[in-house]
């Protein structure tokens, strides 16, 4: 198994991993300058080594038990936010299911939004090192190029990446 691959599986599964290892909730806290309700176990609070829970710089963010669905913690929760990094997970999965890493394409459009991995018109690269330019630098350009390169069309590609997140749930 290629190490790219093996290091976006493992990354999955301890994400995954994480839902589960957190303590079922019971109790409500609130902070008054965010919207913020984290949820502990009555025990803890009574722990006298119980810590306050990290401060979340992220603009929103949930936490849930995957067993039961609770939510353990919640910042801001019905905020809408661009989906950005999930994506590129996703079309990283798309690519490793759909080409070759040791596939050679070359780059027919450059995409010009802010992040780029640094792409020309003309460029020949293999499918990954254009993951790594997707994964490392956050690049749109290296992900159209996927798309493109690894589907009869960008459509297409879409199409698999919504698949995938149907089956991942």
């Amino acid at each position: 198994m290629n190490y790219l691959r093996l290091t976006i599986i493992i990354f999955i599964v301890l994400a995954a991993i994480s839902f589960f290892l957190l303590p079922t909730s019971q109790i409500v806290t609130r902070s008054s300058f965010f919207d913020i309700r984290v949820k502990t176990d009555p025990k803890i609070l009574k722990n006298e080594n119980y810590q306050e829970a990290p401060m979340v710089l992220a603009k929103s963010s949930v936490v849930l038990d995957a067993k039961t669905g609770d939510v353990l913690y919640e910042k801001n929760p019905t905020s809408r936010l661009l989906p950005a990094s999930t994506t590129k997970l996703l079309t990283a999965l798309t690519a490793l299911e759909n080409c070759s890493l040791d596939q050679v394409v070359t780059v027919d459009y450059v995409e010009k939004e802010p992040t780029q991995m640094g792409l020309f018109y003309g460029d020949k690269l293999t499918v990954e090192s254009l993951l790594y330019g997707l994964l490392v630098s956050s690049g749109n350009d290296a992900a159209y190029v996927l798309a493109y390169s690894c589907s009869p069309s960008v459509a297409d590609f879409v199409s698999n990446m919504n698949e995938k997140a149907r089956q991942l749930g």
